[in-house]
Formats: C-alpha cells, sequence, structure tokens
C-alpha cells in the first residue's frame, strides 16, 4: 500500500482558544514519574492543560494517615511536579493531591472525569515479565485514554503510530492517534499484523491461504485509511501491512516513534490475565510512550 499525503495542514488553533484538556498524573516521584512530568510539560507547547499530580499513599484511609514520612514523601513528589511544571510550562494549570487507599482503585477513580491520564513505567526496552506491572493494570482499568511514559523518555520526530485491528473497534483509538498526529504535525502510520493460524496444509493450499488471509488483512487495513483520509483529509497518514504477530509489529513499528496507540477491547480481569493482549504486549516493554484508548472515550 502507498503513502496517503493530504494537502498543506491548517495552523493549530492558538492555546488560548482551545479547550483545556484535564491530565492526572499520576507519580510517585520516582525517575519514571519525572519521564512522564517531562513528557507532559512538552504537551504544554501544543495543549492547553490542566493537570492534577497525584501520589496515593498505600494505606487504609484512618484518621492519621497523613502523618509520617510516606505522606511526606508523596507530598514531596506531587509538589515537585507543581513547581516543575510552573517554570518549565507556565501555562499549565497544576494542583497537586495526596490522598490515601489502594492506589490502583484511587487513581483510576480520580481518572474517571479526565480526559487524559498519565504514568511512568520502569520497564523499557525488550524485557518480558509474567505478571504485568503496575502501569500496564492501570492503563487496562482507566475509563479514560492512558498514556504510559517509559522512563528516561526523549522527545522524537518521528510518526504517531496506530495499532489497527481493523474489526470496527477502531474509531476511538483513530481520532485520538490522528488528533495526536495533526497536533504535532506528525505523520500518521496505520499498523496492521496478520498471521495464518491452524495446522498448515499442503504447499499449493497454503500459498492459497495465504493470499487469501493477506487479502483481507489489506482490506480491514485500508477501511481504516480510508476513514482516516476522509475524517483528517489535512494529515498524512501510511498505512502498513506486517505479516508477523501483532506486537512484534507494534514493536518494530515504535522505534523512533513520537507515540504509540492502541486499542482497548475492555477485556475482564480474567481475560487479560489469560491473553497476552496487544495492549499489554506493547506497554510491557515500550520505548516510547504509549497510548491506550477505550472505545468509548478520546480526549480532545
Amino acid at each position: 500500500m502507498s503513502t496517503t499525503t493530504g494537502t498543506i495542514r491548517e495552523r493549530p488553533a492558538p492555546l488560548s482558544d482551545r479547550h483545556a484538556e484535564r491530565v492526572v498524573l499520576a507519580t510517585d516521584g520516582g525517575l519514571a514519574g519525572l519521564s512522564a512530568m517531562r513528557w507532559i510539560a512538552d504537551r504544554a507547547a501544543t495543549h492547553a492543560l490542566e493537570v492534577t499530580a497525584l501520589d496515593v499513599v498505600d494505606v487504609p484511609e484512618r484518621p492519621g494517615w497523613d502523618t509520617g514520612r510516606p505522606h511526606w514523601a508523596a507530598d514531596r513528589a506531587v509538589n515537585q511536579v507543581t513547581d516543575y511544571l510552573h517554570s518549565a510550562a507556565a501555562s499549565v494549570v497544576c494542583t497537586a493531591s495526596v490522598v490515601a487507599g489502594d492506589p490502583l482503585t484511587r487513581i483510576t477513580a480520580a481518572a474517571e472525569d479526565a480526559d487524559l491520564l498519565v504514568l511512568g513505567t520502569n520497564r523499557v526496552g525488550m524485557s518480558r515479565h509474567l505478571v504485568a506491572s503496575f502501569s500496564t493494570k492501570v492503563a487496562q482499568a482507566a475509563s479514560c485514554p492512558t498514556v504510559v511514559v517509559p522512563r528516561g523518555w526523549e522527545r522524537s520526530g518521528g510518526p504517531v503510530v496506530l495499532g489497527v485491528e481493523g474489526d470496527g473497534s477502531d474509531d476511538g483509538a483513530l481520532d485520538f492517534a490522528a488528533h495526536e498526529a495533526e497536533v504535532l504535525g506528525r505523520e500518521l502510520v496505520l499498523v496492521h499484523a496478520w498471521q495464518l493460524t491452524g495446522t498448515p496444509p499442503p504447499a499449493y493450499a497454503a500459498e492459497i491461504d495465504r493470499k487469501a488471509a493477506e487479502a483481507a488483512a489489506g482490506g480491514r487495513l485500508s477501511a481504516v485509511l480510508d476513514r482516516a483520509v476522509a475524517r483528517y483529509p489535512h494529515l498524512r497518514v501510511a498505512p502498513l501491512l506486517e505479516h508477523d504477530a501483532p506486537v512484534a509489529a507494534l514493536v518494530r513499528a515504535e522505534q523512533g516513534a513520537s507515540l504509540i496507540v492502541v486499542g482497548s477491547h475492555g477485556l475482564s480481569r480474567i481475560d487479560r490475565d489469560l491473553s497476552d493482549s496487544v495492549s499489554r504486549g506493547v506497554l510491557e516493554r515500550p520505548s516510547c510512550p504509549v497510548a491506550i484508548v477505550t472505545p468509548d472515550r478520546v480526549a480532545g
């Protein structure tokens, strides 16, 4: 498939004319949280932001929980965020919040009315883990789009990459990815991977099956490409059809990317535990920020 190039992009609206994006930054003051903080400061150049810096002290919410070293450390972590954003991104409206309770529950609850949830991860590179990281659990449980920023993140001029399922569930992720690509002035790359499954038949039949599977996959990718071009005529869009496992294809495509976007199908916890989902596979070893977008919630 060939690259589709749109017409000259219109100049983005001034920040003062845009709806402020409500962002929750979950942090514990560690290196991963610092990378997420820097990513938000960089985002402030192209987005109007209202940020809540949140740290959760993992203790029961009882009288006196907000005394002692754990609360002091959490308070220091969120104030570090507000101080940094005040100096590095003065346009950001930032507040600090320290709460007690189960971190996963409190973070996802805080993000229910947000446009975007951001957190960092210490799992980077090509590592593989049997147990999902905390950031992965949060991203798959959150009801709003969630961006996981790898420790050591640095700005990239590469494209925004969207993992395409082609089963009708891509609309939310497509809108999110296209918005990001438009605002950043980057190319949007649509990646769809396909594989033959089942017992390999004789050679001649296998070739026919391969051609049929490839044609079907190409059709699914073309349908998403057509939607992208129709909705975002000023955006440069490039389709990429890969004969490989979805996670492997996306990991290759994300090298040098500004952002990788994948959809979440709202799997149950048991389903997520039993399946090596695409979103988890990408989240567990990111080399660039990864956005997980639920079908019914899109930041804008």
